[in-house]
Formats: C-alpha cells, structure tokens, sequence
C-alpha cells in the first residue's frame, strides 16, 4: 500500500484534517463525489499515519474512492490489505473493476466470492451490461437465487442498452414490481419507437423529468419536432437536458428563429446550451450575424465555441475574417488548423503552408488539403498528395472521387469508386479495411446526382442498400433524391422519400423535401410542388425559396413566380436575396418574357 502511495509522501505536511473517523469518512466521500483522487490519496496517507489505520469502515471508503476516481490498483491493494473484507467489500471491489472497463477482473473476482447476495449479482449484471454482454447478463440474472427491484430494472436497462426492445419489454412486462427506475429502463429501450415510448409514457404512474425527457428524445430522433414542442410544454418541470434538446430539434428542422425564442426562455444556460443555439444559428446562412452575437454574448468560450465560428467564416469563404479568429483563439485544435486549410482553398500554396506548419496532422487534415485542392480546381495536386499520403481511410478516397466528379471528370470518380470495389473483394478473409464504405458511396451518388444522372444515382442508391455492407444515411438519400430532382425522376423520388423513413427510420430533412419538390417542379406537377412546400414540416429557407420560385419560372408562370417571391419577402423581409429575387421576377413579368429563364 506505501508503495503505491509514495507519491504523497509529505503530504500530512500540506494538508490537515481533523484525525477522527468521521471527518475522514465524510472527506473521503466528498473526494468520491468530486473524482479528485490527488486529496484522496493526501487523506489515505494521513490515515496510514492515525489511529484509524484498518479501520473496516475507512477502508471500504478508500476503496469505494479509488474505484470511482478510476485508481483500480490502489483499489485492488487496499481489498488484499484487508484482514476480513465482507460482502459490501467483495461488491465495491468488484464495481470498481466494472466501472473502469477490468470486466475479466470483476468476474474473477465475484468467482472466487465465498458467499453472495443480491447486490453482488445486481453488480455482476451492471458489469455485463456495460460490456454490452447480454447473455452474461440473463445467465447472472437466471443463477440469481433471488431477485429484488433493482435485479429487474438492471435486466431491462441492459437489453435497453443493447438496443433490444423486444427483450427488454419481456422483462418489463415479467416484472412483479415496479419503480420510477423501471419505467425509464422501458422508455429508454423505446428511444427508436415514438409510437412504443408515447405509449409507455401514457401508462407511467409517476413521471419523472427523465420519464418526459425519455419520450421527447423519442419523439425528436422520429422528425416529430411539433410534438415534441408539445410535450415539452406540458412538462411540469424541465431541467438544462430537455431545454437543449428542445434548442437542437428546432435546429435539426431549420427553425433557427424557434430555436433562438426556447434558448432566451431558459431559465439557466450552460456552455452546451450556448453551443446548441450557435450551431443551429450556422445552419441557416440568414442566421450567421446572429451565431456571431451570441459567440460574442458566450460567458466562457471553449475549443468547440471557437471552432464552430471558425468553421462557419471559412465555409463563407471570408478569408481576412477567418485568418483573424484563428490568431485570436488561445487553444487550436486540429479541427481549427483543417478548417483554416479550408479558407485558402483557392491558394494551395497557401493551404499548403498552413499544413506544414501545423504541430500535428491526422488523415483528417490530408484529406482537408485534398478537398481544398479540388475546390481550387487543382484536380492534379489533390492526386499527387493522395498518392503520397501515408495512410488513406475510407473518407481519403471519397475526398479524391469528390474533387474528380467536381471538376467534370465523373469517369476518373468512377474508376477510382470500382478500384475500391476490387479492393474489397481482394481483402475477404483477411483484416478488414472499410474503403468502401458509407462517405465512398454516398460521394459517387452525389457524383453522378451532380452530373443530372438520376438513373445512375438511384441504381447506385439501391445497389449500396442490396450490398448491405454500409447503413445508408440522410446523405445517401439526399444524393439519389437530387439525381431525381435534375431527371424529373418523380415516381422514383416518392419511393426514395417514403423509404428512407418507413425502411429506414429515418427523418427527412428540409432538404429531402426540396428535391422531391424540384422533380414534381420540373416535369411540369406544379399543384403538387405547391402543396408540398405548404405541407412540410419545415420553414423554408433560402435556397428553398429560391428554387420553389424557380419551379414556376421555368414553365412560364409568370403571376405565380411573382406571388412566390413576395411570399419569399414576407417571410424574410431583412433578407437581401428575397429582394433582389423578387425585383428580378417583376422585372421579368413587366418585360414580357413569358418563357426566358431567370
């Protein structure tokens, strides 16, 4: 035990306390609650040095300490210093192993356990589900002589956690009891299912704001942000959690000027809260004068706060404004440097001299370099540095078909996508290396979406889901959706669009909206596109003004483009690209040119 501890030697000479046994108990577990292992250790020296040396009480508080401060050995060496450890200790011992990730070591140790009881299976339960071993787990459960609530609830939150709904609710459903615990375990594992978790929740007894904050998270991950609103209004009490999910949703559904009104309505904001608004500020480009207020407002700025600013001024190309935060922020991060890379993509010598001077580089900042290069139209160079990068992941080689497909040469994106398709074949049985993955796939559909290819998207689309070596995400379905909108592929679209949330699970965003409204556009399903842009469960931004403007352009509706545009002004009359587009669109129907395009 010195030995471990010979770190703190001297340390009764800084730092005293009062040497009775309950002033020791209560600062070791004020040194538990907080992680502060430095003052556990000073405590545990004095302790060596006191009368209270063995003390079975004082050693099980050490022991507890360490295993919660993440110090198994020093938990190990007190356990085998012990002279009689009872069960409480045998059960702290083992949830220190647990806790920090020795699950072999815990199940060792509850081995050679010389009796047990229901907290020493209880513990061994916890410690499998957090390996995400669930047959471990219904084995312990099953051996378990008896089973109290907490045996239950944990059997339920660990099928919860394995994302086993289906054996979590059998569990609920067995239960000969149940507390506020079990109802949460039950809402948890019905995170994927609002219609279950809506359910559940009409049925909870007594709600807690985990219980609520359960079913909004439900709700929200559906696309249901309007009844998430609701239930969050009807919420009795809400905590810091719940207001920032509220802010996020209203994000993730492109209402920033909603997700502005929750924030200032909070009672209480934390560096995650004014992180969420800012985020969700820089999603709309309407909003990013006021994401830079409220970066300016933020009490405290960390690396992500400056970062997100960071990222947003290079994404607008604002070079002198980007090149002035990043010499004003006091920490960088890698994501700092490759989002400065970014800013110079029209200059590679430039972005070139920001990545040899960066201290660090990772394959994320090759990669960076690669996408400034074909942004910069330097299709060449982003070959030569992909050829002499060390080491390539899946997202290197969907950088290189980007800047291929972006600078018109969709044939040379294509081979290198089947070059990848080879080299997986030639890797079967041999370790794994995912080249072909997701970011590939969802970059060669947006290649050939890019090129008014809809065919060729919605084939590579349906061959990516039929290979099933890749869950698709909101981009694969974004990219064959705007294949769809540049063919008038309408049939196709609908199909891609119902799929991607009744197969899929998932939410369609203002942007999956917009493309099936440009293919019912362009082939001429005007009604349609109209009623679409009215039904959405979104507020249109501007870029989907201005295609929804475009829809009647091009077929030559003169009265309804111009109706559009000052539906387009009403919505935003501070936005500059509302006016100038309404003045276009009456100057084009005062001149006559019933079928010129704007």
């Amino acid at each position: 035990m010195q030995t471990c501890l010979r770190s703190t030697t001297g340390a009764k000479s800084f730092f005293q306390v009062e040497s009775t046994r309950e002033s020791f108990a209560t600062l070791l577990k004020s040194c538990a609650r907080a992680n502060d292992l430095a003052t556990g250790r000073a405590l545990h020296f004095q302790i060596l040095h006191s009368g209270h040396n063995g003390d079975k009480l004082l050693d099980e508080l050490l022991l507890q300490m360490y295993g919660k401060c993440g110090s198994v050995e020093d938990a190990r060496l007190v356990f085998s210093q012990m002279r009689h450890p009872g069960l409480s200790s045998w059960n702290m011992m083992i949830a220190a192993y647990a806790r920090n990730g020795h699950l072999g070591h815990a199940k060792n140790t509850f081995d050679r356990m010389p009796c047990r009881d229901s907290v020493s299976s209880n513990t061994m339960i916890w410690a499998f589900s957090l390996g995400s071993n669930l047959s471990a787990v219904k084995n312990t459960f099953d051996l378990m002589p008896e089973r109290d609530l907490r045996s239950w609830n944990s059997l339920v939150a660990a099928n919860a956690q394995k994302g086993d709904t289906h054996l979590a609710k059998r569990a609920f459903d067995r239960m000969p009891a149940r507390d506020g615990v079990s109802w949460n375990a039950i809402l948890s594992a019905c995170l994927d299912n609002p219609d279950a978790a809506q359910g559940i929740f009409h049925d909870c007894p007594d709600r807690s704001i985990a219980s609520w904050s359960s079913v909004i998270q439900a709700v929200i991950a559906a696309g249901q942000i309007h009844r998430a609103v609701e239930i969050f209004e009807l919420m009795p009490a809400r905590d810091v959690w719940v207001w920032n999910a509220i802010v996020t949703a209203h994000g993730a559904s492109s209402n920033p000027a909603a997700a502005k009104k929750a924030f200032d309505q909070m009672p209480g904001r934390d560096v995650v809260a004014w992180s969420s608004l800012i985020q969700t500020l820089l999603q709309s480009s309407n909003h990013f004068a006021t994401a830079e207020e409220a970066f300016q407002r933020l009490p405290a700025r960390n690396v992500v706060s400056w970062t997100m600013i960071l990222l947003a001024r290079s994404q607008r190309c604002d070079l002198a404004a980007t090149k002035s935060l990043f010499s004003a922020m006091p920490q960088r991060d890698l994501v700092a440097w490759n989002a400065l890379i970014t800013a110079h993509a029209q200059c590679y010598q430039e972005s070139k001299a920001i990545f040899d001077r960066m201290p660090a580089q990772s394959i994320a900042s090759w990669n960076c370099l690669i996408t400034s290069l074909s942004l910069g139209k330097n299709t060449e160079t982003a070959r030569q540095i992909f050829d002499a990068m060390p080491q390539q992941d899946s997202n290197t080689w969907a950088a290189i078909i980007t800047a291929y497909a972006q600078n018109g040469r969709l044939d040379q994106a294509h081979e290198i996508f089947q070059t990848l398709a080879l080299q997986d074949r030639q890797e079967q049985g041999q370790e794994p290396q995912e080249h072909r993955n997701l970011a590939a796939w969802n970059a060669i559909i947006a290649a050939h979406a890019q090129f008014g290819n809809g065919a060729d998207a919605v084939a590579l689309l349906h061959a990516m889901l039929l290979e099933g070596s890749s869950s698709p995400s909101d981009g694969s379905f974004l990219g064959a959706l705007n294949g769809c909108a540049h063919a008038g592929l309408v049939e196709e679209s609908r199909s891609i669009f119902q799929a991607m949330a009744s197969d899929y699970s998932i939410a369609p965003r203002l942007e999956h909206y917009c493309c099936v409204m440009e293919a019912l556009g362009r082939v001429g399903q005007l009604d349609r596109a109209e009623e679409l842009m009215a039904a959405m469960p979104y507020l249109p931004d501007e870029v989907a003004w201005v295609g929804f403007v475009g829809i009647f352009q091009i077929h030559g509706q003169v009265t309804r483009a111009a109706a559009a545009a000052q539906q387009f002004v009403d919505a935003n009359p501070a936005s500059a690209t509302a006016q100038v587009l309404r003045s276009v669109v009456l100057r084009w129907a005062a001149s006559g040119a019933q079928n010129r395009e704007i």
